[in-house]
């Protein structure tokens, strides 16, 4: 994703080096990543982000304790 971001960031300030418009193509581009930057800031976003990392973590603890058991019984 920042690989994409900084392509299109070269492509715009290309285009302005040169005096010309930058293209709609690149205008909606880099609208949708502030859109996506702005929502990734907000709190609703984290909070979400934050309880998968832990329903994950408990998922692998789950799935290590499980593997210890079957090793324990065969």
């Amino acid at each position: 994703m920042g690989q994409i971001i900084d392509e299109i960031k070269h492509m715009y300030e290309r285009d302005l080096q040169k005096k010309e418009e930058p293209s709609e193509h690149i205008q909606a581009l880099k609208s949708q990543i502030q859109e996506l930057k702005k929502k990734v800031q907000e709190p609703k976003t984290t909070r979400d982000f934050t309880k998968l990392k832990g329903e994950y973590y408990l998922l692998k603890e789950q799935n290590r304790y499980l593997m210890k058991r079957l090793d324990l019984l065969g």
